[in-house]
């Protein structure tokens, strides 16, 4: 395994208590903590080393996100770097969102209290939790989102690959991107990227409500990193 790729596993070395397996949906397709707790050391490690994700590229805009327009944002940016200053004349920030297909929750011996290990791990090493009332975005220094081919990658300040994705953005999302060198990064297993399988339809508003639901369960990060695509 590439250096690239340890950056993740590490992470979940340091991190992983006493797991539990992948997350059910209710009937109406929103993620619902698990009861049991599982014991299973290869999916540990199969998720440890699994920085494929499904991802969506949306703008800040955008009813399932529901970010605003950078003048409604400008006040609710914590400093990223001396290069980012939300363009006022901008209709919308460029979002990306990065959905891992399994999650990996932890309980602490300790208060008993339930975290999904994908997120407390990026979170360690510069993202911050976006819980429900949170509307402050922050940066994550030297993190990058960069187009490679048909791919979108999430990686650290140390070139550490986080996610990727097979995804081609629309041009407009793209201008946006490289004109303004910044994208909001929302991360978490359970975010509304995917249509579940039992899903004859996913609208808009299910998609939001089930990131509004992990969100308050702790499940999402969110930063604002650097273009380089």
């Amino acid at each position: 395994m590439s250096n690239r790729r340890k950056r993740k596993q590490s992470q979940f070395r340091r991190m992983v208590g006493t797991p539990t397996m992948n997350l059910g949906r209710d009937a109406t397709g929103r993620p619902v903590l698990p009861d049991g707790v599982g014991t299973d050391q290869a999916e540990i490690e199969r998720i440890a080393n699994d920085t494929h994700t499904n991802a969506r590229a949306i703008f800040s805009t955008h009813p399932a996100i529901g970010l605003g327009s950078p003048v409604t944002l400008a006040r609710n940016i914590q400093a990223v770097g001396p290069t980012f200053v939300p363009d006022p004349t901008a209709e919308a920030l460029p979002v990306v969102l990065f959905e891992p297909e399994k999650a990996l929750m932890m309980s602490d011996p300790l208060n008993g209290e339930t975290s999904e290990v994908q997120v407390a791990g990026i979170c360690r090493q510069g993202f911050t939790r976006w819980p429900p009332v949170a509307t402050m975005l922050k940066g994550a220094p030297g993190w990058s989102v960069r187009r490679v081919g048909k791919t979108l990658e999430l990686r650290d300040e140390q070139d550490g690959l986080w996610a990727v994705a097979e995804l081609t953005p629309d041009p407009e999302w793209i201008s946006a991107a490289v004109s303004q060198r910044y994208v909001t990064v929302v991360y978490g297993p359970k975010i509304g990227v995917r249509t579940p399988p039992s899903s004859t339809g996913y609208s808009e508003s299910d998609r939001k409500a089930e990131l509004a639901e992990s969100r308050k369960f702790g499940m999402v990060a969110t930063a604002i990193v650097e273009w380089r695509g």
